[in-house]
């Protein structure tokens, strides 16, 4: 049921929020993963890299969206954040084994660490890369 007043839609609080986050850009501490920049910033890049596959029209990727650039913001200087649309990017998210999105992949020096999926909030997502990083 919709509430009209005077002929407009009375939107809830917060939904006006939701939709701009759902429809924002990467955020800048999140890069664009493509098959131009993978050789570079995966296979040649120093440290840590952490890549979200994910895709326009999955709705617990869109959640999982603002979560990756919390969790991105906070391990600013631990680890790169990277973004892999799999519509885009087919091979790429076959080649790390990706059967289901949102799908997280740990890297470094071409060794992967953890891939983990599903929604989680940003410090649960935090932890989990964290605890990749760590050396058994």
């Amino acid at each position: 049921m919709m509430n009209v007043e005077a002929g407009a839609l009375r939107i809830l609080p917060g939904f006006l929020s939701f939709l701009q986050s759902m429809s924002a850009t990467q955020p800048s501490q999140v890069m664009d993963l493509t098959s131009t920049n993978f050789a570079d910033e995966i296979v040649n890049g120093e440290g840590y890299a952490v890549i979200d596959f994910w895709a326009p029209w999955c709705p617990p990727c869109r959640q999982m969206k603002p979560e990756f650039a919390k969790a991105a913001e906070a391990m600013a200087g631990e680890a790169r954040f990277y973004a892999a649309n799999v519509d885009d990017y087919p091979d790429m998210a076959q080649a790390f084994g990706v059967q289901g999105i949102p799908a997280f992949a740990v890297v470094k020096d071409k060794t992967i660490y953890a891939m983990f999926s599903g929604y989680m909030p940003a410090a649960d997502f935090v932890a989990q890369v964290r605890s990749a990083m760590t050396p058994a």
